[in-house]
């Protein structure tokens, strides 16, 4: 039942983002039920002796963002870093190689060489 709760309100948190205007009381409340039961089910797992609800640091920072940057910026769409996920993967695309994918060492390593070499062209 529980996790029913955490996952109707974490639910009615992304659809106040879809909904014109943009309630953020809405989006602050089911945030602040949200995170309620998740605890509850993090106290509950380890009760149980398991780490399955851990609670993390991005249970805060959705919390703040959720609950209190809402009130003053507005709808998270509109300022949650997705673009920039968004540019890491297409950073990613951009430097993989046909082989297959890289690790973290070789991912970062082939694109500055590939903007080494870019500069280079451009140099000339």
């Amino acid at each position: 039942l529980t996790i029913l709760k955490a996952m109707s309100n974490l639910l009615a948190f992304y659809q106040t983002m879809a909904t014109e205007p943009f309630d953020s009381e809405k989006a602050a409340t089911s945030t602040r039920h949200f995170g309620l039961m998740y605890t509850a089910l993090a106290s509950e797992a380890k009760r149980a002796g398991t780490d399955r609800w851990l609670e993390k640091p991005k249970l805060h920072m959705f919390a703040e963002l959720g609950e209190f940057l809402t009130e003053t910026v507005g709808n998270p769409r509109d300022f949650w870093c997705y673009m920039d996920e968004d540019f890491v993967g297409w950073v990613g695309a951009t430097v993989s190689s046909r082989g297959g994918g890289g690790t973290a060492a070789t991912v970062p390593k082939r694109a500055l060489d590939r903007y080494r070499a870019l500069s280079a062209l451009t140099e000339r």
